[in-house]
This record gives C-alpha cells, sequence and structure tokens, in this order.
C-alpha cells in the first residue's frame, strides 16, 4: 500500500482570501501554542482548544482539504485551521511522522 502525505491533499487546499492578505507567520502567531503536557513542534496545539495541528492536519486530509468542513467540525474560525495549515508546511516532516506514528499506533 502507498504511503500518501497530507501534503498531496492540502497543498491545494483552499485557504481563503485571508491567507492571501496576510503573512503566514502572522496567521500562526496566537493561533498555534506549544502543548503544555507534550511540549515538542509536532504536538504543537490550536491556542483555545486544545485541539492537536497534526488532528486537524489529518481531518483536512480526510476531507480532502475542505478547511471550512473542518473548522465547522472541530468548531474553531477558518483562520485557526489555514494557522494549523500553514503550520504543517513549515514543519511537514514532523507532523508527517506523527501522523504515520499515529497510524502504527492508534491509541
Amino acid at each position: 500500500m502507498a504511503e500518501h502525505s497530507p501534503a498531496a491533499s492540502l497543498s491545494h487546499a483552499s485557504t481563503t482570501p485571508v491567507a492571501e492578505r496576510v503573512a503566514p507567520q502572522a496567521l500562526i502567531e496566537g493561533r498555534i501554542e506549544p502543548n503544555p503536557l507534550k511540549p515538542t513542534p509536532d504536538e504543537v496545539i490550536i491556542t483555545g482548544t486544545g485541539v492537536p495541528v497534526w488532528a486537524v492536519v489529518a481531518h483536512a486530509h480526510a476531507l480532502g482539504g475542505d478547511l471550512e468542513h473542518v473548522a465547522r467540525d472541530y468548531e474553531m474560525p477558518i483562520a485557526a485551521v489555514i494557522a494549523a495549515i500553514i503550520y504543517y508546511h513549515q514543519n511537514q516532516t514532523l507532523i508527517d511522522a506523527r501522523l504515520r506514528a499515529n497510524e502504527c499506533n492508534p491509541d
């Protein structure tokens, strides 16, 4: 079975006009924070939610990159989902490794 990185479905995900007008780092700041229980770059969470970025990425991948659907499902602003996707693209190797670990050890 071939491995499928979320990058394929998320590379063309609509990030809405917001992301086109704002620098990527500005979207991340205030929306992504370290997980106080697991303070590693692959375990960062969406501020105020406790939802890990890797979970948002996996869900977006499962939905074919429909970020608005992800925002509705997690009841978070679309800007937070976009920030998660931007963080993912900046840390793709780490997040992909985390996602592969989840596949091997679904706890």
